[in-house]
């Protein structure tokens, strides 16, 4: 259970069909949002199962459902050896992956926040219909961590500023919006940890 909970690597779920000769593999993209939605007693991966968005059920006794949905892919045996098939499938897992890689970094860098696909189809990358929605988890004792992410997120954005091109500064939005971030970096300079302050005096932003 720690290990799901606290999850650094994606995972995927493979069920098989001895009579078929095949395998069906299942995202676990959403796994994080039962634990950081509340602590589980325990956790429950249902294959096969669609519920409404983001397909996590609590139950009374503690333990968490996480409706997996549809399979990513389906991988067949008698597709062994056909190149273009396994080359699909390739890419298919692979767009997956990064998504769940995506939100497992947000994750530990103290943005939590979880995003997917409202629909999908198996053999496709998730966002192939276009379709997709983000869940947000916010807690009192996260206070520091986002205000870190924020003054980095605004220094980030400032640098960005200073090395386009002057006909591109000028353009608008950018000279109101510059000006709100150095607001920004003002107003909260406080709430900062310690790096992101030394990195905005030695850059010398005119704050």
């Amino acid at each position: 259970m720690p290990g799901l909970t606290g999850q650094e690597n994606p995972l995927l779920l493979c069920v098989g069909n001895r009579d078929a000769l095949s395998m069906d593999v299942y995202s676990t993209w959403n796994l994080l949002c039962g634990p950081l939605y509340r602590k589980p007693t325990g956790i429950i991966l249902v294959p096969g199962s669609t519920k409404k968005w983001p397909g996590v059920e609590f139950n009374d006794d503690g333990t968490q459902e996480i409706h997996l949905g549809d399979p990513i892919v389906r991988i067949c045996a008698s597709e062994s050896f056909d190149d273009a098939k396994l080359d699909t499938i390739s890419s298919v897992i692979n767009e997956w992956v990064a998504l769940d890689r995506l939100n497992i970094v947000n994750n530990r860098a103290g943005m939590h926040w979880v995003i997917g696909p409202l629909s999908y189809k198996t053999d496709h990358p998730p966002y192939e219909e276009g379709t997709g929605s983000v869940s947000f988890y916010w807690h009192p004792n996260n206070l520091g961590t986002c205000s870190a992410n924020l003054g980095r997120v605004a220094t980030a954005l400032q640098l960005i500023y200073r090395h386009l091109s002057e006909t591109d500064k000028a353009k608008e939005p950018w000279p109101d919006r510059t000006a709100a971030l150095r607001d920004v970096l003002r107003s909260h300079w406080e709430l900062f940890d310690e790096p992101v302050k030394q990195f905005l005096v030695q850059m010398d932003l005119n704050l």
